[in-house]
């Protein structure tokens, strides 16, 4: 941690430090991130990755008298070197991260994986490989990027980005992966841009779980809680948490009958489910049921006030249906933490 009120402190070798803890140079290693000759590869990637601490362009950097060491092609070849594993280096740091974590909390305490996506702008951009058109539901506008699929590790304080993935629309752009060799990292990554978000969630799900990573419950939002993903991460053993949408095209087997969510809520605020008004209105939970998927897999909805708008609800469901109606909501709010690292890293 660096003190806010030091001014005399310096940032370089305090962040050179940490990472040194975190395994830097094993991580770099591990993920084939090397140099055949010339200067330390150890170099270029503190000289890089310090940009966003001094708050420099690397034209400002190499003007300034922090300037590297190398020149500019060296950045380059290491910026667009297809063999570099960047997902294994992030992965590195961190497990040694959630292994500090651990040390210092409760072992009790829940963790999670929290599963989101983001856009990431490249307006100006036509010919960057597997860009797209893709539309943003925040300011509901469309231009060139892509989404960025993240997994991070929370136990409740800390969040840790653990796995990523970027992904294109079908509006795709630019696509220069013919004369790229296919046995290289850059060749997979194309090629996963191009895979469904549902199906890079469940293949990241079984590589952290068979990194040995503990963690009690899958949460994610409505773009994924579907039916058969309750079933898919069912397979590893591990409980979803997620919002569903209140979508017809949405259903579940209750009492041995198909109904999409706008029936269930219609059954579950009967007087037989519901909660009495002075509960609802405390806790904001309307109603709880007990549904299964068409594989069988037992789910526990829900049904809650929606907050920006009240006279409307959402759905919050579990795999885990031994959780009572108020623990699945306190464990689902965890989700937000993603929300204030998407934050933090684009600013």
């Amino acid at each position: 941690m660096v003190p806010n009120n030091d001014k005399n402190i310096n940032a370089e070798m305090t962040v050179i430090q940490a990472l040194n803890e975190l395994g830097l140079s094993a991580a770099l290693k591990a993920a084939n991130i090397n140099k055949r000759c010339g200067i330390e590869i150890k170099k270029v990637f503190m000289a890089l990755f310090s940009l966003c601490f001094y708050g420099l362009s690397w034209n400002r950097f190499i003007s300034s008298d922090r300037h590297a060491d190398f020149a500019k092609d060296a950045r380059y070849r290491f910026l667009k070197n297809e063999h570099f594993n960047w997902r294994t280096f992030i992965r590195c740091i961190a497990l040694k991260c959630i292994e500090l974590c651990n040390k210092a909390n409760d072992k009790d305490k829940t963790k999670v994986l929290i599963f989101d996506d983001t856009p990431y702008a490249r307006k100006g951009s036509e010919k960057t490989d597997m860009i797209s058109r893709i539309y943003d539901h925040v300011s509901h506008t469309s231009y060139n990027g892509y989404l960025l699929l993240t997994c991070g590790w929370s136990d409740g304080n800390s969040f840790v980005p653990l796995d990523f993935a970027f992904t294109a629309s079908k509006y795709l752009i630019q696509d220069n992966s013919d004369g790229i060799d296919k046995r290289t990292i850059g060749y997979k990554r194309r090629m996963e841009a191009l895979m469904s978000k549902n199906d890079l969630v469940y293949e990241m799900v079984n590589r952290i779980h068979n990194l040995g990573v503990e963690f009690d419950y899958v949460l994610m939002d409505s773009w994924y809680s579907f039916p058969a993903a309750f079933d898919e991460i069912k397979t590893n053993s591990v409980d979803l948490i997620g919002m569903v949408k209140r979508s017809s095209k949405i259903a579940f087997i209750f009492n041995g009958k198909k109904i999409s969510i706008p029936g269930l809520y219609k059954i579950a605020m009967k007087k037989k489910y519901r909660r009495s008004m002075a509960d609802a209105a405390f806790t904001g939970i309307l109603s709880t049921i007990t549904v299964q998927t068409e594989s069988g897999t037992r789910v526990r909805l829900v049904f809650a006030v929606n907050r920006n708008c009240p006279d409307k609800y959402v759905v919050i469901s579990s795999s885990d249906t031994s959780l009572s109606a108020d623990e699945i909501i306190e464990i689902y709010s965890r989700r937000w933490q993603t929300e204030c690292f998407y934050k933090i890293a684009k600013g």
